[in-house]
């Protein structure tokens, strides 16, 4: 990400609803000279009791580190809580709500949602939902046990400074004087004549597959964001050139800083001198001045760069002020659990934590440093709680200090930039070569070697210095593999009892350690037929199921989720 010279200012908007309880007051008549009727008996309250049961995996979805092991969506798992932690104050698409598939069965999607404009998106275990108030539907569709969230719109914040652009004239006057700050010559020196990378994906804006700086260096490609209308992502195809309209380059530029054809006699030199990169277009244009990803492309791209067995995935993109967005996680999770080592831009904004998806803790988030040894005053500062890992060079750029570029490519040419979305690209080369070196590291090994390795700035946190990381990862790599202790899965469990789609009586909650695949619960309802919906969200997933059960006296039922 690159910083924006001027800071966009979220409107606050929040929508709530009431729900009036009416009360019903009934009168018995006395007719003269006769008899009170005796009123009609109070119906008989029922206990209804069982168990909960969630599938194996549930206790068996686990990875080392603690990182849940899952699968696509649409292939079995268990839908995410969609609607945890959403932030309706967050950018995202207009008018669009996408709902979990995986809470309701065919029959109930079609008519709960009957009346809205709905679109299957199988392949992630959704439904776009098309509604002029996504964020009220969203809370009517909670109060049910249906997940819901918004379509989150990210960007990549580039507003690059050209001097010398159009044309090579910038070249001559401009140096890569970042490889000097991380020890990028001493560090090939150790990896021989032609250090070479992992395949590595790249998630941005797409990339110019002409560029003669490129030229060898990439292989297949897709496009999950083809046309983008109404700030929506629409249409896939296997495409993945550069962005026409927006923020045009920066997917060249971060494919270039990883992986520039070196030792060509052209241009600039690559951190991996070596090996293939995977470009994922995750951006869209709208044919005029507008570019973004959103929630469904960024999830699409990560399922695409996992199945394509990567070893790193570059994620130079991000959105402030969000902290989880579920089907985006849901695929981080699944990359994770393939060991697949991934590393974000911490954000260009120095006041509002580190952005989604960096400061998730499957991914190393990367901030910038500028040539002095400073963290770079655009770059974000973690908040209490949050990690940021490593700092690397980003430029300078927007306040009372020197300024500062990286020289990077751009479609046809080469021009200057600054951000952290530069030294998150950096950082993969980094990562792609330690991989390459070492294949017997593990990504959370080769993101201890990147930290440890790291030399001091003026924070906590150290900048990138590519010889003390493969120093480091070759002491990891003759010490034995250190064992995975299993992260404690805990969870939180919600029956409730619903009699013609409205709730009865209280509902049945508890929480604790998962140690059992079996969850008891208890209800007290009068009489009668329900449909009993049970939730189950743990530290891993989110599970939930329906029993129908006729109660006339106490009685048992087993409620299966999935």
């Amino acid at each position: 990400m690159r910083p924006s010279r001027a800071t966009p200012t979220s409107t606050l908007s929040s929508v709530s609803a009431s729900l009036l309880l009416g009360s019903l007051l009934t009168l018995g008549l006395t007719a003269c000279g006769g008899t009170t009727p005796a009123p009609n008996p109070a119906p008989t309250t029922v206990k209804i009791s069982g168990e909960v049961v969630l599938p194996q995996t549930a206790l068996t979805q686990g990875a080392a580190q603690g990182v849940v092991a899952q699968s696509a969506a649409g292939e079995g798992t268990a839908p995410a809580d969609l609607s945890a932690q959403a932030n309706w104050d967050a950018p995202h698409v207009p008018g669009e709500l996408l709902v979990s598939s995986g809470g309701l069965a065919a029959q109930g999607v079609s008519t709960r949602l009957s009346g809205f404009q709905a679109e299957s998106l199988s392949d992630l275990g959704l439904i776009r939902v098309h509604t002029p108030n996504p964020e009220a539907l969203a809370g009517q569709l909670a109060a049910e046990g249906i997940s819901s969230q918004p379509n989150y719109i990210y960007s990549a914040l580039a507003t690059p400074n050209d001097p010398g652009f159009p044309g090579n004239v910038g070249i001559g006057q401009w140096h890569q004087d970042y490889l000097t700050q991380v020890g990028a010559a001493e560090g090939w020196a150790q990896l021989g004549s032609a250090p070479a990378g992992v395949l590595t994906a790249v998630l941005d804006t797409g990339v110019d597959r002409s560029h003669p700086d490129l030229r060898g260096r990439l292989i297949g490609g897709y496009d999950t964001c083809s046309v983008l209308a109404g700030g929506n992502c629409q249409g896939e195809d296997t495409d993945p050139s550069e962005l026409q309209f927006g923020q045009v380059g920066h997917g060249t530029a971060m494919t270039g800083l990883i992986g520039a054809a070196t030792n060509n006699g052209l241009g600039l030199s690559g951190m991996t001198w070596q090996g293939q990169m995977v470009p994922i277009k995750v951006f869209g244009d709208d044919g005029q001045a507008n570019s973004s990803a959103t929630t469904i492309s960024l999830a699409r791209g990560l399922a695409i760069a996992t199945d394509s067995k990567v070893r790193v995935i570059n994620m130079s993109l991000g959105i402030p002020g969000v902290q989880s967005d579920p089907k985006v996680n849901e695929q981080l999770t699944r990359a994770a659990a393939a060991d697949i080592m991934m590393i974000a831009a911490a954000g260009n904004t120095p006041d509002q934590g580190l952005y989604f998806p960096a400061n998730r803790p499957e991914v190393m988030a990367v901030g910038a440093v500028n040539p002095a040894g400073q963290m770079s005053c655009f770059s974000a500062r973690p908040r209490a709680g949050e990690t940021l890992d490593l700092l690397a060079p980003g430029g300078e750029n927007g306040c009372d200090r020197a300024a500062s570029w990286i020289l990077e490519l751009t479609p046809g040419d080469y021009r200057l930039g600054a951000g952290t979305s530069e030294a998150t690209a950096i950082t993969s080369g980094a990562a792609s070569l330690i991989r390459a070196a070492y294949p017997g590291l593990s990504a959370l090994q080769v993101r201890q070697a990147l930290v440890q390795g790291g030399k001091p700035t003026d924070s906590a946190q150290p900048q990138l210095n590519l010889p003390g990381a493969l120093a480091v990862a070759q002491q990891l790599s003759a010490a034995p593999a250190p064992t995975p202790q299993p992260t404690p899965t805990t969870y939180n469990l919600t029956v409730q009892a619903y009699r013609n789609g409205q709730p009865v009586g209280a509902a049945f909650k508890a929480s604790g350690q998962l140690t059992s695949l079996k969850l008891p619960y208890e209800l007290n309802v009068p009489q009668g037929t329900y449909e009993l919906r049970a939730k189950v969200d743990t530290s891993k997933a989110s599970y939930s199921g329906a029993a129908t059960v006729t109660a006339t006296t106490n009685t048992t039922a087993t409620i299966a989720v999935q």
